[in-house]
């Protein structure tokens, strides 16, 4: 059952991905920079929607409101994909820094 969860969680997941790329796609370019982070956002709420409804796994991020005003860096370890879109609906104007290594 665990297998067939995680099979259906990852093409419904991959679906999802891009009937919004090809949906959003316009909004995206076309508006400004404090509009368009909406089209990430959805995405990633989605994503961890269909996470807890189709896989059953529960996530909760807890200390947010430790989180300062302003800029800062948020430097998960990224032990998995989760962490790079769990936290982006909460973060307000955020830039993601990647690693030259990482596009070899």
């Amino acid at each position: 059952m665990l297998y067939i969860r995680s099979l259906t969680f990852n093409f419904v997941f991959y679906v999802n991905l891009i009937v919004q790329m090809i949906l959003w796609t316009p909004y995206y370019f076309l508006s400004p920079r404090h509009r368009a982070w909406f089209v990430p956002k959805f995405w990633s709420r989605t994503s961890m929607w269909l996470y807890d409804k189709i896989a059953g796994t529960k996530s909760e991020i807890t200390g947010r409101e430790n989180l300062p005003e302003g800029s800062f860096i948020l430097a998960p370890k990224h032990q998995s994909f989760w962490d790079a879109i769990a936290f982006f609906p909460y973060l307000h104007d955020p830039l993601y820094i990647l690693k030259r290594e990482l596009t070899w």
